[in-house]
């Protein structure tokens, strides 16, 4: 099961992967005031000790990375948004392999600033 690293109101939804796994969007929905409908990528950081790392969303694979990596989609100004409210599989081949997925949430939540 993902660990969730961080979960901001109406912001950033952070996740780390040690192992294969299913991030559902529904899974961000932590707060009464906010239902969350959809989850851009925007950064990605992998560690592998042999192996690789896919990421799919659908039908889609997003990302196959066999090396320890560090991924800014958004930062690049193409933050991932196909299929955003698809869940998020993950998948490693190595016994030792972390992921950390920086999401930004598409949700109802409306700041009052």
């Amino acid at each position: 099961m993902a660990r969730i690293l961080s979960n901001q109101l109406g912001g950033k939804y952070v996740v780390l992967c040690t192992a294969n796994d299913n991030i559902q969007v529904s899974a961000a929905n932590t707060n009464a005031s906010e239902t969350v409908t959809g989850l851009t990528i925007n950064q990605i950081w992998t560690g592998l000790d042999g192996g690789y790392w896919k990421l799919a969303r659908g039908s889609n694979t997003i990302l196959i990375t066999n090396a320890s990596d560090y991924q800014d989609f958004a930062g690049s100004g193409a933050a991932i948004q196909l299929d955003p409210a698809a869940n998020v599989v993950v998948t490693c081949t190595s016994a030792n392999c972390s992921m950390i997925i920086d999401f930004q949430k598409q949700s109802t939540f409306t700041s009052s600033y």
